[in-house]
């Protein structure tokens, strides 16, 4: 028996990610660490699934909650507002720019793309314009686990055990221009990336003229762009971009 099972008796009735797998049962946390059962410090460099960014054991907000929770725990949208949700959308519309003045508020990044969908396609059916349905999204990209959040996400290795369940959306080819590890040989480098950039920029142009009279919205997760597989979405003036690549090519 490993040691994650020592302190597990009684058979687990909790369904887990890896149904033959051992876990260490985490027991508390503190600031960026968790701890087991049997006091072993673990990193918890992820925050979990990217939950807990302020850390773990907190005084400031285990007392907020504690506070909430004895005045009131929950109400609906349909029967009732409440102040906390009030101030916290007051909030978040403040930092957002131009005219982005409310906010809905859901359980979850899977949820957030679920609404992300409906929304343009309810609001082009109000146009008159039903057959607005598409969403362009990148090969490799990640948007959530629930059906629709799935369909758009082309990372594969997700994608073969739902099959026909999925929508069949379309891809761009994923950027990776600034990933490539390719400083030496400068010349001959950056006819390589040029050649690359080409190519990426004419499969998306090629992908957004074909659907144009279909698409709606072009998903974009802001903590994928550091990692590679984020999805497509503009992210400067093309004399810019030019810019960027005479700068790199001439390091």
């Amino acid at each position: 028996m490993t040691a994650h099972a020592s302190h597990q008796e009684v058979p687990s009735a909790l369904l887990k990610q890896n149904i033959a797998g051992s876990y260490p049962t985490a027991v508390r946390g503190l600031g960026v660490y968790l701890y087991d059962e049997d006091d072993r410090e673990y990193l918890d460099g992820a925050s979990g699934a990217m939950t807990a960014s302020v850390g773990h054991g907190i005084p400031e907000v285990s007392q907020a909650m504690r506070r909430q929770a004895e005045l009131l725990a929950f109400t609906y949208r349909t029967q009732f507002t409440n102040e906390p949700a009030e101030e916290l959308a007051r909030r978040v519309t403040a930092w957002a720019p131009g005219d982005l003045n409310t906010a809905f508020f859901v359980n979850s990044g899977s949820e957030a793309t679920e609404y992300a969908i409906r929304a343009p396609v309810s609001y082009w059916a109000t146009k008159g314009q039903p057959a607005k349905v598409k969403i362009l999204s990148r090969q490799i990209s990640y948007h959530g686990m629930t059906m629709g959040a799935l369909s758009l996400s082309g990372h594969s290795a997700r994608r073969p055990d739902y099959g026909s369940l999925l929508h069949p959306f379309p891809v761009a080819p994923p950027a990776y221009f600034y990933l490539q590890r390719l400083r030496a040989r400068a010349f001959a480098i950056c006819r390589l990336r040029s050649l690359r950039s080409l190519r990426l920029a004419t499969a998306t142009t090629r992908a957004l003229r074909r659907l144009r009279p279909f698409l709606i919205l072009v998903p974009e997760r802001p903590e994928e762009r550091s990692g590679g597989n984020g999805t497509w979405a503009p992210q400067s003036r093309p004399e810019a971009q030019g810019s960027n690549r005479r700068r790199h090519c001439t390091r």
